[in-house]
């Protein structure tokens, strides 16, 4: 049987800045993963998937990815704190992929729980 081939004009793309990693997931508008890449899957290791060279390729991969769906219009979600997502989204821009929408979903962090009672000797 003949595989076919899913042409989709619009995605969401879920990006995840961790502390040593960068987590992307390719998905339609029902929130069926279509693929998915990250810094490791590349073959960087440890602490160099920090680099700006590590964001740049996963974003060329990005890229590839998203033409070969036949993606022109992107929801982007993203989380995370890390120093390259600015040039990640600008890249992005630049390839000529239309950003409908930009979502910042990185947590807030805020005072927390209350700490333990002081211990009296």
């Amino acid at each position: 049987m003949k595989k076919i081939k899913k042409t989709i004009k619009f995605g969401i793309l879920n990006i995840d800045f961790r502390k040593n990693n960068i987590i992307i997931n390719i998905s339609d508008l029902l929130g069926n993963t279509l693929g998915w890449i990250s810094a490791g899957l590349l073959g960087f290791k440890g602490a160099e998937k920090k680099s700006l060279f590590v964001i740049q390729t996963v974003a060329e991969k990005t890229i590839s990815k998203l033409l070969s769906f036949g993606i022109k219009k992107l929801k982007i979600i993203i989380k995370g704190n890390l120093f390259g997502r600015e040039n990640y989204i600008n890249i992005l821009k630049n390839t000529g992929f239309k950003v409908i929408s930009f979502e910042d979903k990185t947590p807030v962090i805020y005072n927390g729980c209350r700490p333990p009672k002081k211990r009296r000797l």
